[in-house]
């Protein structure tokens, strides 16, 4: 996406499934919020795609640290 000014804008939403992702799709909030896009994005692309692995020590309050001996593996 790219926002008023021009800076390319980067957002990541996740869904526990395809129906939950389709509710949110046809909530009546979410359908007049988009009707609007124009108002905050130049342009916008939507891709939708399966999570296969993901991993990591969280973000902010749920930051987890790993020991500092723990490895992982990159399998590719």
């Amino acid at each position: 996406m790219a926002g008023p000014e021009g800076e390319e804008v980067f957002v990541v939403y996740y869904w526990d499934s395809l129906d939950a992702l389709e509710s949110f799709g046809t909530d009546s909030d979410h359908r007049r919020a988009k009707q609007r896009w124009a108002e905050w994005y130049d342009a916008y692309k939507v891709t939708v795609a399966e999570v296969v692995k993901a991993y990591g020590s969280g973000f902010g309050d749920d930051a987890d640290p790993p020991a500092s001996d723990s490895t992982v593996p990159f399998d590719g």
